[in-house]
Order: structure tokens, then sequence, then C-alpha cells
């Protein structure tokens, strides 16, 4: 966007003596830099010197810590992802797993020519319990982390702002600014993976709860003394079953999908019932919160029509009321999570940037 210093003086309220001193201070940082002149006035007055924001001066990085891999993403100073590399599992110790992400980092902006220098923030989605505040992983059971203060070891390895939440609640963000939710203030995203999570829009904001902890319905238990949601509906629930269906040879989630999706009976049987199970929890979450829109999303979402199916059904026989509340599926397949995690960075930027970027 080109503006002018007189427009940026009644965007940010201050005097026109100071925004053109900020203004030539950030030119000379290569933030910004002047585009030419405004068009004529009908008055005849002098055309102002338009300024824009360099989206090469800043880039900020995504970082998504799975089970079965993870992923860092470069962004530039307007959150378009440049690349994205995946690498090996975020399993094993949190420093370990740390010191793999930087080195990815490394490879990522030596392949963009990007000095590490420019680099303003990170963000980092992990799945489990995530303190909002401290940025801090209480319990992460599908990685075997508990209580890692994982913000401390990322600022200390790379030296830059960082921010850490849960991959359910990175996706939402992602979807809201970006996805099917752009524009809707109520919603929930629904996340489907090796485990089940949900991230809570309200609003307009991501509801986080007291501890960051809102959104677990992967942990609730579906009856008293029964297993929980994430033990009946989740990618690894899926495969557990299908083994004691199917057979032992079952080698992975993706592979009973496929076979449910050509209409295989005991595969179609695993994931319809997986399906089911979700659906209703769903719909005990739109009951309690009545949002205008569910969005699906995670590898089993992606994978497999007849999964989101049973989910869909279950939730249209289960929602209170007349109103049926439309279930979608992430426009941001395979890219919510990093997405999210690169406007988790984006939030950490100074205040400068984000009034010449916007």
């Amino acid at each position: 966007t080109q503006v002018s210093r007189t427009e940026l003086a009644r965007r940010s309220s201050l005097t026109k003596p100071t925004v053109s001193a900020i203004v030539e201070e950030l030119i000379t940082e290569g933030i910004v830099h002047e585009v030419g002149f405004s068009k004529s006035e009908p008055t005849g007055g002098r055309r102002a010197r338009l300024i824009e924001f360099d989206p090469e001066s800043a880039a900020y990085v995504g970082i998504r810590l799975g089970v079965g891999s993870m992923t860092v993403a470069v962004a530039d100073g307007l959150g378009r992802i440049r690349l994205q590399k995946e690498g090996q599992s975020a399993k094993g110790t949190p420093a370990a797993a740390v010191a793999h992400a930087d080195a990815l980092l490394s490879e990522v902006l030596a392949e963009l020519g990007i000095p590490r220098a420019r680099v303003q923030a990170l963000g980092v989605a992990v799945g489990g319990l995530v303190e909002t505040e401290t940025g801090r992983v209480v319990l992460s059971p599908n990685l075997g982390w508990e209580d890692v203060p994982l913000r401390d070891l990322l600022t200390d390895r790379f030296g830059v702002p960082s921010h850490v939440a849960n991959v359910t609640d990175a996706a939402a963000i992602a979807e809201a600014r970006s996805g099917a939710a752009k524009g809707v203030r109520d919603f929930v995203w629904i996340y489907v993976g090796t485990g089940i999570g949900s991230g809570i829009y309200t609003g307009g904001h991501l509801f986080r709860g007291r501890s960051g902890f809102a959104g677990e319905i992967g942990f609730c238990r579906m009856a008293a003394d029964g297993p929980i949601l994430e033990e009946l509906a989740s990618g690894r629930a899926i495969l557990e079953r299908a083994r004691q269906q199917i057979g032992p040879d079952v080698q992975h989630t993706y592979e009973v999908l496929e076979r449910a999706s050509r209409g295989e009976r005991d595969a179609l049987l695993v994931t319809e019932e997986a399906g089911a199970a979700l659906g209703l929890a769903v719909a005990h979450l739109v009951n309690i919160i009545t949002p205008v829109l569910v969005v699906l999303g995670g590898g089993v979402i992606v994978a497999s029509p007849v999964y989101v199916e049973a989910v869909r059904r279950a939730v249209l026989e289960q929602v209170l009321g007349p109103e049926r509340v439309p279930v979608v599926t992430t426009e941001l397949a395979g890219g919510a999570i990093t997405a999210g995690a690169v406007f988790l960075a984006m939030d950490q930027a100074v205040q400068s940037f984000r009034i010449v970027a916007t």
C-alpha cells in the first residue's frame, strides 16, 4: 500500500513532524522507500510524496512441530510464505527438536538468500496443552513432552521474539485471516490428525481460556469411565481399530482411509464410526457455543471425504434447534498450521512495521 506522510499522521494520531522523523528513520533502515508522488490535487496543492513498505525488509518464521514431521516456513514482511521445508519428526528431546528446526531454518534462509538478521520473530505451533502467557508446553502426549519451557528454549536459540501456541489455535488464526472463516466472528476450527483439538473464535477473537487450554476436546471422555475422543476418532485411533477389524498388516491410517474411499466394508465401517464419534463431540460444542460455522482440518480431514461426511451426518442429527450450522473443510489444506504460526510471528512485530505495512 502506498501512503503519504500526512495519511500516516492521520492514521497514527501523531504529529506530522513526528511522523516525518519516523519515516526518515525507516527509509534509512530500508523498511520503507519513496515511490513517487500522489495524483495532482483539484485545488492545485502540492502533490504529496508517497512511501511504500518494502516486504523484503523483514522476514517471519513459522514452525510446526509435528509427530510425523516438522515444517519450517519463511514469510516476507506481508506474511506471504516464500518457502517452506519439511524435516524429521519433533519427537525426542525438546532441545533436539529446536536444534533441528534451527538447522532447517538455515537451509530455507540460504535457499532464499535471506540473512538471518532479517528475521524479526518466529511463531511455533505444537500439539498439546500450551500455556499462552508463558509459552510452556504443559503436556504433549504425542511428542512425549511434559512441562517444557519451549518459548525460552526458542528465544535462547534464535534470539528473536517467539510465540508458542497449540496447533489448533494456530490453524484457527490462519483460517480466520485468510481461509474459509475469513470475516466470520464466531466459528470453531477442528483439527483431526494424530490427535484431535479445536480452536474457538468468539466475537472475532480466539478464545484461549484462563491458561490457554480452551478447546481441548480430544482429551474429553465420551462416556463415564469411557475412552477419550482421541481414542475413538483420531488418525491413530482409526489405525488401531483397523488393525483389529482388518488385520495387523495394515501399516498406516491413510491406507485405511483410501480403502474406505473405495468402499471396502471393514475400512468403511471403521472410518464412519470414527467420524460419527467426532461429529457427536462437535455437536456438543455447537450446542454450547452456537457458532455460525464449523471448519474441519488436519490430515485425516483432507484425506477422507468419507470421514467428513460421517462427521456432518452426526452433527446434523445431534445439533439442537432449527438452524443448521455449516460444516466445511479448510481452505488451507496442508498449510493452515504453518500459516497460523507465521501470523503468530507477525503479531510480535514492532509497531512501526504495522503502521507502514497495513
